[in-house]
Parts: C-alpha cells; structure tokens; sequence
C-alpha cells in the first residue's frame, strides 16, 4: 500500500509537471506568434525604409544635377556679364572721346548724382549730331539707336 500510494504521488507530481509544460508551452507559442507578427511587420518597415532611401538617394542626384546646371548656366551669365559690362566700359569711354569739354562736365555731374537732371535740348549741332553720318548704322541700329535725337535720349541716361 506504501508503495501504491508511493506511485500515485509519482503519477500526480508527473501530471502536475506535464500541466505546467503544457501552460509554457502555450505561453511560448503566444510569445513566438507575436514575435514572427512582428518580424513581419519589420521586414514590411524594412522594404519602405529601403524604398524611401532609394528615393532620397534619386532625389539628391537630381538635386545634385540641377545644383551642377544651374552653376554652369550661372557662371555663363556672370562671365557673359562681365564681358557686356567690358564692352560697355569700352564703349563709354570711347563715347567720351567724342564729347567737347562743355558736353562732358553735364554727363559727369549726372553720374555723381543719384537722381539725373532733366538736361534742356538745345537747337545748336552738337558733336554727336555731326558724328552721325560716319559711324556704323547697321552695328548702332542693332543695339536700338534709331536716329542722333534716340541717341542723345539714351546717352544722357549713362
């Protein structure tokens, strides 16, 4: 009889322990699924991460080939600038050798001046009325000169 109520004892702590096993077990299983739910859900953050670096990655070559154009196109305006404002520093200075004395001052005074003076048009012949026939209609007629009186109009503004 000790020895049944021995193995009964062994038969009950056995069954206590497969209980036990059985409540692990489902509570790692529970455990496992949240885990495989979540590597799902990682592998899909994964594939939008990968997705959204590709993007950026397309985005800044582009960006990069628009900084680059935009460069180039603005290194050739500031050197086709420079190149106009040379030729018109030129062509200034080669005005003011056709000038009198009396008709420079005028021009200079105004160049100091913020604000150009409205200068009266006198009836005499001035030096750029008497030049007129012999300078080069077809370059002046390209650069909007039309006639000596468009041309005093636009030189008193310089």
């Amino acid at each position: 009889m000790a020895s049944m109520i021995f193995g009964y004892l062994i038969e009950i702590v056995v069954a206590i322990l497969l209980v036990t096993t059985i409540g692990y077990c489902i509570i790692v299983n529970r455990k496992l699924e949240n885990l495989r739910d979540n590597q799902k859900n990682l592998k899909n953050i994964v594939k939008q991460l990968h997705l959204a670096t590709a993007q950026a990655e397309k985005a800044i070559s582009s960006l990069k080939q628009t900084v680059t154009q935009s460069e180039q196109e603005l290194s050739l305006r500031i050197d086709e600038a420079r190149a106009a404002s040379e030729v018109l520093q030129k062509r200034i200075e080669k005005g003011r050798g056709l000038l009198t004395p009396q008709e420079f001052e005028p021009i200079a005074d105004q160049e100091t001046r913020e604000t150009p003076p409205s200068r009266p048009v006198s009836r005499e012949t001035s030096t750029r009325e008497k030049l007129w026939p012999h300078l080069n209609l077809q370059k002046l007629a390209k650069e909007g000169f039309s006639d000596p009186k468009d041309m005093k109009r636009r030189g008193s503004g310089s």
